[in-house]
């Protein structure tokens, strides 16, 4: 395994809800405090990819970015980096409207298109694609992407992602736009 994914898995980062990306902002932070499946995404690009994501782009928010993210249209051409957002089989996309609190986090989540994220760390196993991402039962893992589909609440890819060729471009690509599932995909 890469020594920029393994540092992620040996030992396991605890995962912990409530602590996101705006709350972690290193691998060593996560490591005594836990972090949830968005700050593992957001340490991860910046591990391989030496590039910070805002601390803004939640699960949903980041699934909805194109300015930060392209959008990869199959894990067949997936490079170690990409972002891949699930949810569960039924999720739309297009009609999900987001309620924010206060606080300015995503309310209804649990109904949204973005329910989970992993990263791909450009290693296969048997050709599946291996994903690092956190759950609360093991903490921060890496699964092969069919495994996904045993779980209703990841059975569906609703996009994969890879960071801007240009991401300190001055130009805004699009800013937040439309992500729509993955054709070809289905666990």
């Amino acid at each position: 395994m890469n020594d920029k994914i393994e540092e992620f898995t040996n030992p396991p980062i605890r995962y912990a809800f409530h602590q996101s990306p705006d709350k972690v902002r290193s691998i060593e932070q996560a490591r005594i405090d836990g972090a949830n499946c968005e700050t593992i995404m957001h340490l991860a690009i910046f591990s391989l990819h030496d590039f910070r994501l805002p601390s803004r782009l939640l699960c949903y928010e980041s699934f909805r970015d194109n300015r930060h993210f392209e959008t990869v249209s199959s894990p067949r051409v997936m490079r170690e980096g990409d972002v891949l957002w699930f949810c569960p089989e039924v999720a739309f996309a297009d009609t999900f409207v987001p309620d924010y609190d206060l606080n300015n986090r995503l309310r209804n989540w649990r109904k949204g298109p973005a329910q989970h994220a992993g990263v791909f760390t450009g290693e296969k196993l048997g050709g599946d694609p291996l994903v690092l991402h956190t759950t609360p039962r093991t903490g921060t893992t890496v699964w092969r992407l069919g495994e996904f589909a045993t779980n209703p609440r990841y059975a569906a890819i609703s996009r994969i992602g890879r960071i801007a060729v240009q991401p300190y471009s001055h130009f805004s690509i699009s800013g937040l736009g439309g992500a729509g599932r993955v054709s070809g995909w289905r666990g």
